[in-house]
């Protein structure tokens, strides 16, 4: 028993390491390193203010001089359009914005020998506001080793990155969907000189700007500094859910945009909202993508029962779509499409059908003459007597065992469910405390006398699966497909992602199914991200 427990534990720890995020933070003398010399024949002003930039790099232990030095670069090439000038006036400006930030030197006198300035600031929004801000990184300090390629512009300004911290709980319920991090996302800094010696700096969102300098991949990077450990918690979500029970909800990782169409991405087993930080920058990519929608994360531990899970789910959407209405945003709130991975897909399945009146099938009794204390009962109340969620039009499956996998039937499976502990307060959640009120087809999905957890409900040709697909999907649902098949060539209907059979992915009901040369993470995919972007841009139309 010992040296399962030490096994599992070194998968774990070799998991994270082998996802731990690779973003370099290059320091002020190597940036000015590379940014080389102007040429000789050069103006005599790009040369001093080459000087003041090296300067400014040795002296960011005295960060009042070093702003100093590098706004006098920034007067010097501010109106020069000469490549190397351009260059190093983002530069010398998001340095300065930085150092600023960091040691809270707004409107603070910055001296270095004859030179003397100060920076103010302003902001379009609350999220922006520099007072409120928690950290501005410079964006071009920042490198990500495999997030590529870069989605950034040099316009208007500097592209900076904001990280707005998680509000206090009396403030929380103005920002429910907000991470324990806070929100991380691109804004531009545009500078304006209000007179020869203070500068002003507006802060805007850069999304909402687009002639402006932007940087979308640093963003991405240090989320996924900042989420990693949620890798950890995706493992402990399937064998110790109980841990991660304040922790299931939907989240968005940028302040939310009523003006984009919200995309609600959702995880598989023992993973979390990490495993999308790359194939959502990879989406990204393109600009009508960008442009038009806005990603939210559902996390869940996937310990647990799927119908539990998708009750949550199908509340929080709504709780976003009533969040979106009354900010406005009805019309894009009411087309919101759903992607989930892997076991995400069968939460995507379960809340974009129409379960209403199928509980006379599988219950002797109405609902709400049962255990109301009972979580189950609960999550069926929601997912069968609650109104379906007109405001989801879109599904993309990627990996999706809806028949169920072979996995979850062998030694692996077996063993993983063995050492799955569902939380003590949710044991009456098992079918075997109200058999009795089961109809003979209610017993044969719920399965009373077997397991009950997220690994059982993946058994190949579950019967609580199988029901599922029975049950007709919501008419304004449009269901798409992704599957893997390991670029293995062959017979299709006998290929598999690795984990999940073809004939385990396939459902007739899918508008359009793309196979693609995959294993199980079938998300990362380059046709997958393209098949995505094409669904999304069709749902444009």
């Amino acid at each position: 028993m010992k040296f399962v427990h030490l096994s599992l534990f070194i998968l774990l720890v070799l998991s994270v390491i082998s996802c731990a995020p690779m973003m370099n933070k290059v320091s002020a003398r190597t940036l000015t390193e590379e940014l080389g010399r102007p040429s000789t024949s050069s103006e005599r002003s790009h040369h001093a203010a080459r000087s003041a930039i090296y300067r400014a790099s040795t002296l960011h232990k005295q960060p009042e001089k070093a702003i100093a030095c590098y706004l006098y670069a920034v007067q010097l090439l501010e109106s020069d359009d000469n490549s190397w000038a351009q260059q190093a006036y983002q530069q010398a400006l998001g340095c300065a914005i930085e150092l600023t930030e960091e040691y809270e030197l707004w409107n603070r006198p910055l001296r270095y020998k004859n030179l003397q300035y100060s920076i103010t600031h302003s902001s379009e929004s609350s999220y922006t506001n520099a007072d409120a801000i928690e950290k501005l990184y410079y964006a071009g300090r920042y490198r990500s080793m495999h997030l590529r390629p870069t989605i950034a512009s040099h316009q208007q300004g500097v592209a900076m990155t904001a990280h707005f911290p998680q509000p206090n709980t009396t403030n929380h319920a103005l920002d429910p969907f907000i991470p324990d991090i806070g929100y991380v996302f691109s804004v531009s800094a545009i500078p304006t000189w209000t007179s020869s010696h203070q500068l002003n700096i507006h802060l805007k969102k850069s999304i909402k700007h687009p002639k402006s300098s932007y940087n979308y991949t640093i963003p991405h990077t240090i989320i996924e500094g900042m989420t990693t450990e949620l890798i950890y918690e995706g493992i402990e979500g399937v064998f110790r859910p109980e841990k991660e029970l304040e922790s299931i909800g939907l989240y968005a990782y940028e302040p939310i945009d009523p003006n984009r169409i919200p995309v609600i991405l959702v995880h598989g087993l023992a993973a979390s909202p990490n495993l999308w930080v790359s194939p959502t920058h990879k989406l990204l990519q393109d600009p009508i993508v960008r442009n038009n929608y806005q990603f939210y994360a559902f996390y869940y531990p996937t310990g647990l029962p799927l119908a539990g899970n998708a009750g949550i789910l199908k509340l929080q959407i709504q709780q976003l779509f009533d969040y979106l209405s009354k900010k406005g945003a009805q019309e894009k709130a009411e087309q919101m499409v759903v992607i989930g991975h892997s076991m995400g897909g069968l939460l995507t399945s379960l809340i974009t059908r129409d379960y209403r009146g199928v509980e006379k099938d599988i219950y002797t009794k109405n609902l709400s003459d049962l255990h109301s204390a009972n979580p189950t009962i609960k999550a069926h109340r929601v997912l069968f007597e609650q109104a379906p969620l007109n405001c989801v039009t879109r599904a993309i499956f990627i990996a999706t065992p809806h028949r169920g996998s072979e996995y979850a039937d062998n030694w692996i499976g077996q063993l993983t469910s063995h050492f799955i502990k569902i939380p003590q307060q949710l044991a009456n959640i098992d079918p075997k405390y109200y058999r009795e009120d089961l109809t003979s087809l209610g017993r044969s999905i719920l399965n009373p006398t077997g397991g009950f957890d997220g690994i059982q409900i993946l058994k190949f040709n579950n019967p609580t699966l199988e029901f599922n697909l029975s049950v007709p999907k919501l008419p304004q649902v449009t269901y798409h497909s992704i599957i893997g098949n390991r670029g293995i060539n062959g017979n299709l209907e006998k290929s598999s992602d690795g984990v999940v059979t073809y004939s385990s992915s396939h459902i007739d009901e899918a508008e359009s199914e793309k196979v693609v040369p995959a294993w199980h993470n079938a998300q990362d995919n380059d046709q997958a991200i393209s098949e995505m972007t094409r669904i999304l841009k069709l749902h444009l139309q």
